[in-house]
Order: structure tokens, then C-alpha cells, then sequence
């Protein structure tokens, strides 16, 4: 969950390309265990959750920076 709440607080489309690639390197790290055995397809899928919530706030961050919105978070941005 600390990637989701990184997110909120980025204001700048680098400091979320930088968070992206956090994100993407635990996924490819994830998948690697999952390849090697080293983590169940139950377990991978329990990882997939909060991978996809955290996928779907940078998207959201993103869209909020490019539409000038950075300094408020989802909530703020849904009220909007």
C-alpha cells in the first residue's frame, strides 16, 4: 500500500514515471518467484489486488497532473 499512498502525493509526471517503474519492478520480481516456484498461484493472486488498485491510482494521478489537479488527491479530485 505505500506505492498507493506515494502516489497521492507526486506532483510531477516524472516523480510518477519514477513510482511506475517501483511498481513494475516488484510485478517483473513477483513474477520471476512466481516462474521459479517460489510463490503459489494463490499467492500471486492475492498480490494481483493491490498491484491493480495501485496500477489504477497512478492512472489517476497521472490524469489529475496533466489536467492541472496536483495537489489533491482522489478523493478531492472525484468531489471536483
Amino acid at each position: 500500500m505505500g506505492l498507493i499512498e506515494q502516489s497521492h502525493n507526486i506532483e510531477t509526471m516524472s516523480e510518477l514515471l519514477e513510482l511506475r517503474r517501483k511498481l513494475f519492478g516488484i510485478f517483473k520480481s513477483v513474477i520471476h518467484d512466481l516462474d521459479e516456484d517460489k510463490l503459489s498461484v494463490e499467492s500471486f493472486q492475492l498480490f494481483n489486488v493491490p498491484c491493480q488498485v495501485a496500477i489504477g491510482a497512478i492512472r489517476h494521478r497521472e490524469w489529475a497532473i496533466m489536467h492541472g489537479h496536483t495537489n489533491e488527491g482522489p478523493e478531492e479530485d472525484v468531489m471536483a
